[in-house]
């Protein structure tokens, strides 16, 4: 499965495909493939608030690959603690949910960024659980089968319906897309990859999300003859609110894969406000042959 490039939160997300998928020692392409994988994530930070949110994130995916392309789509399953954080197409975003306004609106520019965190009103008995918006997503290999063995060049798409619930933060109630590069390389037993993605997004009611680009570079190794690696990585994105500190995280991870399926933990530790003070996680990939 190829990576599509993602902002701080799914840093860790982007750690439980690549590891699972084998991203540095790409598979064969000659025949199509269909992968199914599904990844758990637990997050927690109180962002730019006074209050701490918690985030669980089930996404479930469905990919096709025939020679170099591929396409999938992945759903997500998101449960919180608050309605201040809403799931977009780059990942959770601190918007303010049905309060936005008083993150971007006139006059609230004294309240944001990290010296005064914005106060809003209180959700302590607050839950809520529903399906966020599907993402669709396409990936091409610009070199050949033959030429991918130590250096996979992939230009990378997606684009993200507004389907969900956007008044419980389940997604910005807009349109997002995104166009992309990824480049990894294999130097056994370590590899490196780096992905960029610049992102059109759609806007709140009253918050206006800026186009940025979304990043992540990692190095990693495999163990115990490829069967177990290891990956760190930083990622982040642009700012994409105003006066608000742009999202970077530090991730690790650890997986098990046999080349057919794979399992993989990870945890990832925010580096600015605009990201979740820390988040876990755990995935399944499994990969069939035709």
């Amino acid at each position: 499965m190829s990576i599509f490039s993602r902002p701080v939160f799914t840093g860790s997300v982007l750690l439980v495909l690549a590891l699972t998928s084998g991203v540095a020692l790409p598979p064969s392409v000659s025949a199509q493939q269909i992968a199914i994988s599904t990844s758990g994530l637990y997050s927690s930070g109180d962002y730019i608030f006074t209050e701490s949110t918690d985030l669980f994130v089930w996404s479930n995916s469905v990919s096709v690959t025939e020679g170099r392309f591929q396409i999938g789509i992945s759903v997500p399953l998101v449960a919180q603690t608050t309605p201040w954080v809403t799931y977009g197409g780059i990942g959770p975003t601190p918007s303010g949910g049905p309060q936005h306004g008083a993150v971007g609106g006139p006059g609230h520019g004294a309240q944001r960024g990290r010296r005064t965190p914005i106060a809003l009103p209180d959700t302590g008995s607050y839950r809520t659980t529903g399906v966020g918006d599907p993402q669709v997503h396409v990936s091409y290999d610009l070199r050949s089968q033959a030429d991918t063995s130590q250096l996979r060049v992939q230009l990378l798409g997606a684009v993200k319906p507004p389907l969900a619930n956007a008044d419980a933060g389940f997604s910005t109630g807009a349109w997002d897309g995104g166009l992309g590069l990824s480049i990894s390389r294999a130097l056994t037993p370590w590899f490196a990859l780096a992905e960029g993605t610049y992102w059109w997004l759609g806007d709140l009611d009253e918050l206006t999300l800026k186009n940025g680009v979304s990043y992540s570079v990692g190095v990693g190794r495999t163990l115990y003859r490829g069967r177990w690696g290891l990956l760190a990585s930083i990622s982040g994105t642009t700012s994409i609110i105003e006066d608000v500190d742009p999202p970077a995280a530090l991730n690790g991870g650890i997986n098990y894969s046999t080349g057919y399926w794979g399992l993989s933990t990870t945890f990832s530790s925010g580096l600015t406000e605009g990201a979740a003070d820390w988040s876990v996680g755990v995935g399944a990939m499994a990969t069939l042959r035709n």
